[in-house]
């Protein structure tokens, strides 16, 4: 995040792309760091200079990282306002990385919004589109979302199947953070079915 703003100075004016590249970087770095007001900040920026753009790649990425921000501090109706103009965005042949992507986020939001059904049927859909060969963390996040929600459902040996899918996955995942809450996931389903062993294991993982 330090170092955007030089790389900024360094772009032409009319380099939009750019700008917009930029921006969703810094969306990025806020999320990890869970500033959401900084991530829907970056993420209006980058939808600003996308929209300047005929790409419609970086304009869906741009609204994706700015509807998980609203998401992520409560502005839910403009959240989902911002993730259906992205889906509109794709058309009628829509990419499956960025449709997956924001079946995620409408998932993440339903869960936020207590429609647990909803939550685990928009990741259950976006598993068609994140196949394992060709976007491994995607799949990841989407088995993590299914998991998250059986288990509070009452399903935790369902959560254990979806996670021993996730777990064939994971050395293909380059994402610390992701690691960690696959391995939680399953702790969790392991903890609701009094399988204290794997939750100690995967303790232990976590904090490796």
């Amino acid at each position: 995040l330090q170092k955007l703003p030089a790389a900024r100075n360094l772009l032409a004016k009319d380099d939009h792309a750019g700008m917009a590249k930029l921006a969703l970087a810094a969306a990025n770095a806020c999320r990890v760091i869970a500033n959401w007001g900084c991530q829907r900040q970056a993420g209006s920026a980058a939808v600003a200079a996308a929209d300047r753009t005929s790409s419609i790649y970086l304009q869906v990425r741009a609204r994706i990282a700015l509807g998980r921000a609203l998401s992520r501090l409560g502005d839910f109706n403009n959240a989902a306002r911002t993730l259906a103009e992205a889906q509109q965005s794709l058309g009628e042949r829509p990419d499956d990385r960025l449709l997956s992507d924001i079946l995620l986020a409408y998932s993440s939001i339903s869960e936020r919004l207590g429609k647990f059904d909803e939550s685990y049927r928009y990741a259950k859909e976006g598993l068609a589109h994140a196949p394992a060969d060709r976007d491994p963390e995607m799949r990841l996040r989407l088995l993590r979302n299914m998991a998250h929600i059986a288990t509070d459902q009452g399903r935790p040996q369902e959560a254990r199947t979806l996670m021993a899918e996730a777990k064939t996955i994971l050395p293909a995942s380059r994402d610390p953070k992701l690691t960690a809450e696959v391995l939680l996931e399953e702790a969790r389903s392991a903890r609701a079915l009094g399988d204290a062993d794997t939750v100690e294991e995967m303790g232990r993982r976590i904090g490796t």
